[in-house]
């Protein structure tokens, strides 16, 4: 059995489907660091690549990848603050997302966009 690298994985899959790295990466990351993830140059956040492998098709939970205590922190958080949007806890929710925003990348499009999500539900359930 051959061992592929995420990158060989992501760049098969994309041109099995006819994509562009453009096409791809759009809102997720730029074209430079797509071709570098796809070449193993550059080593991206795991939720990076959940959401090309969301985009691809792909289930992420059939692909190993070490993440950081900082990763596993963020994404319990993540799961807590989506707990809170569906359970009306909005004082709670919105504790959790400062801890989330501290956390992140502000280069991260993917945290960004959840942070921005998250504060608009919130915001939504506190107007009720």
């Amino acid at each position: 059995m051959q061992n592929i690298s995420i990158g060989e994985c992501i760049r098969q899959r994309r041109k099995e489907l006819n994509l562009t790295q453009e096409q791809v990466c759009d809102g997720i990351c730029d074209p430079v660091s797509l071709s570098r993830i796809e070449n193993g140059k550059q080593t991206p956040r795991r939720s990076v690549i959940n959401a090309l492998l969301q985009r691809l098709g792909l289930p992420d939970d059939r692909y190993y990848a070490l993440v950081s205590e900082n990763e596993l922190e963020m994404e319990a958080l993540r799961k807590e603050i989506i707990s809170c949007n569906a359970t009306g806890k909005v004082s709670e929710g919105f504790e959790k997302l400062a801890q989330f925003e501290k956390l992140s990348d502000p280069d991260d499009p993917i945290a960004q966009q959840f942070i921005l999500r998250s504060r608009e539900v919130l915001g939504c359930l506190d107007r009720r």
